[in-house]
């Protein structure tokens, strides 16, 4: 006999005033409890064959898995967002001194909230300014990126 379905059972408690009949109670054992009976609970074997799978964390910089490339004493590359992808660079990227440029950046970047943090520096080269300097290179562009993404959504 197959067991009945949800809504079959919920309607046969209601009809009932809670009886569900034997039929659908748990099966009991003796057993050594205070009252000798209870429930019988099946448990699955655990597998004896585990496959441990290790993960080994990512040991490449952030900034050279996005592409990043180091030209004397400049980092080139590119802020890249799902909405778009603008160029910039970084001025001494390994030192506390280290300045960020994006060029040509959305216009919604410059009117925004953080528009006083962008100067303009030759053309569609602005440098970026912020209230608290990021503790890498690797924070630094993820930050702008954030920026970026945030006027453009």
């Amino acid at each position: 006999m197959e067991p009945p379905g949800f809504f079959s059972l919920l309607a046969r408690l209601f009809s009932t005033g809670g009886d569900i009949g034997p039929a659908l109670a748990p099966k009991l054992e003796k057993s050594g409890t205070e009252n000798g009976m209870r429930p019988r609970v099946r448990t699955r074997e655990a597998s004896s064959r585990r496959r441990l799978v290790e993960i080994r964390r990512n040991t490449i910089p952030f900034y050279e898995e996005r592409g990043w490339r180091l030209d004397g004493d400049v980092l080139k590359g590119h802020y890249r967002t799902k909405k778009r992808s603008v160029a910039g660079a970084i001025e001494n990227p390994f030192t506390k001194g280290s300045k960020y440029y994006i060029v040509n950046p959305p216009k919604q970047l410059l009117q925004g909230p953080h528009g006083a943090c962008f100067t303009k520096m030759r053309d569609n080269e602005y440098s970026v300014h912020f209230s608290t300097r990021p503790k890498d290179v690797n924070t630094g562009i993820r930050t702008i990126e954030h920026l970026i993404l945030e006027v453009l959504s």
